[in-house]
């Protein structure tokens, strides 16, 4: 049973992290004996994986089709932002009960070697990504967190879409993290809370733009 279950959670994250990295084209198949191949583990664990990936929205079961990677529409780009524009602002005014400071530190110190360095857009996505994981999982409530992070799974297929196109709001984005941050630490939350509000709104724009152009 140990087994299986090391093969299924294989197959789920080797397919999902291809899928947030837009390695399979969103409204492609994926063929399962394919699969089986690429990840050398059996039939069972990668329909189980699929299934799991219906599940949080990232494929689509098609019946005599099979197995489509679902696309990003502006619909649901826009409802995404919406509620990390309600949550995350939330969060930081209101429970940040388990912040880990030191990450805190070390992501402020990352952000400005890559604003001083030559462009790196995919370093940039992964910092970005981190920041806001960061501060979700210091809030103690698990609904919030768990929906965040389900958020955050499809926004790193947005980082990735919009690559170098976006270089300068990479950087802006750095910044604004360490404007936010600086505000956690100094206690000034309220207004930290305000700062991730604008930070997310510049994201959306920039990203519907970005993704609108392709």
């Amino acid at each position: 049973m140990a087994v299986m279950m090391s093969l299924r959670d294989k197959a789920y994250y080797a397919i999902k992290n291809k899928i947030l990295r837009c390695q399979y084209e969103s409204n492609g198949f994926l063929n399962e004996t394919a699969l089986m191949e690429e990840l050398e583990v059996s039939r069972t664990p990668i329909r189980e994986a699929l299934t799991r990936l219906e599940q949080e929205g990232l494929v689509t079961v098609l019946p005599k089709k099979g197995v489509m990677v679902r696309p990003l529409t502006i619909n649901e780009i826009n409802q995404s932002f919406e509620a990390r524009m309600l949550l995350e602002p939330f969060i930081i005014r209101n429970d940040l009960k388990y912040l880990d400071l030191k990450g805190l530190h070390e992501i402020r110190d990352r952000s400005q070697q890559l604003i001083e360095a030559a462009p790196d857009p995919e370093q940039f996505a992964l910092l970005d990504d981190r920041f806001h994981r960061l501060l979700a999982q210091g809030c103690s409530n698990i609904y919030f967190r768990n929906m965040l992070a389900h958020i955050f799974d499809q926004h790193m297929r947005i980082r990735v879409l919009s690559g170098s196109d976006i270089w300068e709001r990479h950087k802006e984005a750095a910044k604004e993290h360490q404007k936010i941050i600086d505000l956690i630490l100094m206690g000034e939350r309220e207004k930290a809370g305000d700062a991730m509000l604008y930070h997310l709104k510049g994201s959306r724009e920039t990203a519907l733009r970005s993704l609108s152009n392709q």
